[in-house]
């Protein structure tokens, strides 16, 4: 889930996400099968949307 977060465009969204299962995956959190597929697929169709428009670079990531 992490490497399909990783590659959403907006860098505020992608943070936003990869923060998120971090933070879930270090407290343990449990999953079922299905409720990690419906979080996945959905991760899948935000990526999707987010890819679909271009945004400008943000002042963070242009300081790589």
């Amino acid at each position: 889930m992490i490497k399909e977060a990783s590659g959403i465009s907006d860098y505020n969204v992608r943070s936003y996400f990869v923060r998120r299962l971090t933070d879930d995956h270090t407290n343990s959190v449990p999953l079922t099968t299905e409720e990690a597929e419906s979080k996945l697929a959905q991760l899948q169709r935000i990526k999707a949307v987010h890819n679909l428009y271009s945004t400008q670079v943000s002042v963070v990531e242009s300081r790589r």
